[in-house]
């Protein structure tokens, strides 16, 4: 049962078989109700829907793994409405209205892991932490998706709801259902991912026939010395290079960046590239030279560049141009 509730001041509940929602997150009027209002009420009720097996079906063994009930419904509420409605163009809004959220709140030096670590963990769930669980969780469930595949994502997932139905679960849970999924290092990536706060810039220098690649952690401010981790931190980022050839075809490079450094070689034909191809990376790109940003431009101009890839070219700029 769909119930509305007059002034029900959290939005929606998952009750299992009595959902509830604030009256204007279930009732449509397709009169009055606006386009943004209608797909906002298909998104809650698709969240809660996906509730119903993340974190009904298989429940959380404690707060600190909350976010394997709201990364989930983030990210299938999202997928649910591109199924149902493509031309919505659910993803295009899902970067800007989840990941762009994500990447600035997390930018913050003082910010929290997806899991967040201590006993107390339901008093930091709050409006300043809701970004990383809900938001940061969907982008990172993204991210390993592209990363390992639809096929082996859906595998994996079916193994961990299978072997912990009507149970409770710990992120170890996910990552062996995975690991008997694919020959991919699904836990050392995800693991890293969770646990730790914040998230990295990609620095990528342009050699010749080669690629320097370089990563750090991104903040907007430098840590100050309440700062627990420092910009040594890495992360096993799964980067997709998607380059422009010459005479007009392209090619993807996609490899795991999990050092500091790394080269990558791209051949001689090579005219223009795009890290973070797709947008489906959680992480900043910094295009050390102008020769670089300048052939993106032009592909920005004649819209070679999709949609999502030219948002986060210029989402990235502002990011640089901020801190």
């Amino acid at each position: 049962e769909l119930i509305a509730v007059p002034d029900f001041a959290f939005g929606a509940m998952e009750n299992w078989g009595a959902v509830v929602f604030r009256e204007n997150l279930l009732l449509y009027d397709p009169e009055k109700t606006s386009q943004a209002g209608k797909e906002r009420i298909c998104e809650v009720i698709a969240h809660e829907i996906v509730h119903q097996w993340f974190g009904n079906l298989v429940s959380p063994l404690e707060w600190t793994y909350l976010w394997l009930n709201e990364s989930f419904a983030t990210f299938f509420a999202n997928r649910i409405l591109d199924h149902c409605c493509p031309d919505w163009h659910v993803w295009d809004q899902f970067l800007y209205s989840e990941i762009s959220v994500a990447l600035v709140r997390d930018a913050l030096w003082k910010t929290v892991p997806i899991e967040i670590p201590g006993g107390d963990t339901h008093v930091v769930i709050n409006a300043a932490t809701a970004p990383i669980i809900y938001n940061k969780g969907g982008g990172i469930l993204n991210q390993m998706r592209a990363y390992i595949g639809e096929e082996a994502f859906q595998t994996g997932l079916k193994r961990y709801l299978g072997e912990h139905a009507y149970g409770c679960a710990q992120s170890r849970h996910l990552w062996e259902a995975y690991g008997a999924a694919g020959d991919k290092p699904v836990a050392r990536m995800m693991e890293s991912w969770v646990s730790q706060p914040g998230f990295p810039v990609i620095c990528v220098r342009r050699n010749g026939t080669e690629l320097h690649l370089s990563q750090e952690r991104f903040t907007y401010l430098p840590e100050g010395e309440e700062g627990a981790s420092s910009r040594d931190s890495t992360w096993p980022v799964p980067l997709a290079v998607k380059t422009f050839l010459r005479g007009g075809g392209t090619m993807q490079f996609d490899i795991l960046l999990d050092k500091k450094e790394a080269l990558l070689d791209v051949g001689q034909d090579v005219t223009a590239l795009k890290i973070n191809a797709g947008q489906t990376g959680f992480y900043r790109v910094h295009y050390t030279s102008e020769e670089m940003l300048d052939s993106l431009g032009d592909r920005v101009a004649d819209k070679s560049l999709p949609v999502a890839d030219r948002w986060g070219l210029q989402e990235d700029l502002f990011a640089m141009a901020r801190g």
